[in-house]
């Protein structure tokens, strides 16, 4: 499950990408707005951005999901969750319930459910990106080249592109003035006026 050698968070070299991006040709993709990276925040942004309006892309390095899916929180929490029960058995005894014979934790099968888990919850987001909200990925490594374009050196090793955004965003005129020049995006996600 591993989608790349070594692991979700490797880097690539800063030199080395920069040396790719000098390459990229004319601009050959429009959108509204591009998200670099797909991991929590990055989806969140991307659907909720589709459900406004936006023509929206997302440029990821690895896999749509980040590390938090694939490799982080959820598959902790899962285990989390398998040690949390394995403990509460052991203790059974204290809340009145009698069980019969040695109480073991079975590992492949919690690393079997942390996966079950994980691939379940990669589904749904495919889904609503492919399906629901035809969210399109572009897998590689993205980078701003200027104000309007995002460069992409793709994953599988094929030509850098770009991808431009318009000078001015449809969803700026709609934020608060004091946050058009800093936005995050847990004050554009929870912004009332949207």
């Amino acid at each position: 499950m591993d989608p790349v050698d070594g692991g979700p968070c490797a880097r690539i070299h800063h030199e080395e990408f920069s040396r790719t991006m000098a390459d990229v040709a004319a601009p050959t993709h429009q959108f509204d707005l591009v998200l670099l990276g797909g991991g929590t925040g990055g989806y969140v942004a991307a659907i909720r951005a589709r459900q406004l309006g936006l023509n929206v892309a997302v440029v990821e390095e690895l896999i749509l999901g980040g590390c938090c899916l694939h490799r982080g929180c959820i598959p902790t929490k899962a285990f989390l969750k398998s040690a949390d029960l394995f403990d509460d058995v052991k203790r059974a005894t204290e809340f009145g319930v009698d069980i019969a014979g040695e109480i073991t934790f079975n590992y492949p099968n919690a690393l079997k459910r942390s996966l079950g888990v994980v691939d379940s919850q990669y589904k749904g987001l495919m889904y609503l990106f492919d399906k629901k909200h035809k969210i399109p990925v572009f897998l590689g490594r993205g980078k701003l080249l200027n104000k309007t374009t995002v460069g992409v050196t793709p994953k599988d090793g094929s030509a850098p592109f770009s991808i431009t955004t318009p000078w001015k965003s449809r969803m700026s005129n709609r934020l608060p003035s004091a946050w058009r020049a800093r936005s995050r995006s847990s004050r554009i996600l929870s912004c009332p006026i949207m």
